[in-house]
């Protein structure tokens, strides 16, 4: 109930109380002394009343005021939240630079899986190959992780640049290995990508990707 509404009640409590006194008043049977009373009756019911009324508009103030406190207090944590976000996808792709800086050679192994359509098949299984693929799993779930929290936050998105990601995403998932992954065990990741990765088919079958775009 606002305070508008607190007040207006009141009024109309302190009016039919007033009748009522006045209707007593002009009863036959009352007397002076009877008057007086009524008199001093009305006079501490509406004193009352607006004592009421005045407290009942300060509570209402510091409500109204504490409301907007916690919807600011809200927006700031959601606003901070969305910035821990968006730098913690940053922050992931420093550590696949810097993973690349100290062991160059799996980016040259990934450029070597370019030429044929199912590269991860026909590759020897040793040491270098865990490597590769387990690296190549990592930027996958890196992607299902910039799809799943950003497709369905659009307000957020371009906080991230999603677009942008989107792009990038496509053109890496035009590598022979990615698409292989994705083709041989869709199911280890999320829905989202999943659906990316249909809703983009075209664009990720035309070429096999741009070389050493990391």
């Amino acid at each position: 109930m606002t305070r508008f509404s607190i007040m207006s009640l009141v009024t109309i409590l302190s009016v039919v109380f007033s009748a009522s006194l006045a209707s007593a008043q002009q009863g036959s049977s009352a007397t002076e002394h009877d008057l007086k009373i009524t008199d001093v009756l009305l006079v501490l019911f509406t004193a009352i009343l607006a004592a009421g009324t005045l407290a009942l508009w300060v509570v209402s103030i510091f409500q109204t005021k504490d409301v907007k406190e916690s919807l600011k207090l809200a927006i700031g944590q959601l606003e901070f939240a969305n910035a821990q976000r968006a730098k913690n996808l940053t922050d992931q792709l420093f550590e696949f630079d810097k993973l690349l800086i100290a062991h160059p050679e799996l980016q040259i192994q990934i450029e070597k899986l370019r030429s044929s359509e199912k590269p991860l098949q026909a590759a020897a299984k040793d040491a270098d190959f865990v490597k590769v693929k387990a690296f190549l799993y990592m930027h996958l779930n890196f992607f299902d992780e910039i799809i799943s929290t950003y497709k369905k936050r659009p307000k957020e998105s371009a906080t991230v640049e999603y677009d942008d990601w989107a792009a990038y995403i496509v053109e890496k998932l035009k590598h022979p290995a990615y698409k292989e992954i994705m083709l041989s065990e869709p199911a280890i990741f999320g829905e989202q990508l999943r659906t990316f990765v249909a809703d983009n088919k075209e664009k990720i079958d035309s070429t096999t990707g741009v070389p050493w775009v990391f």
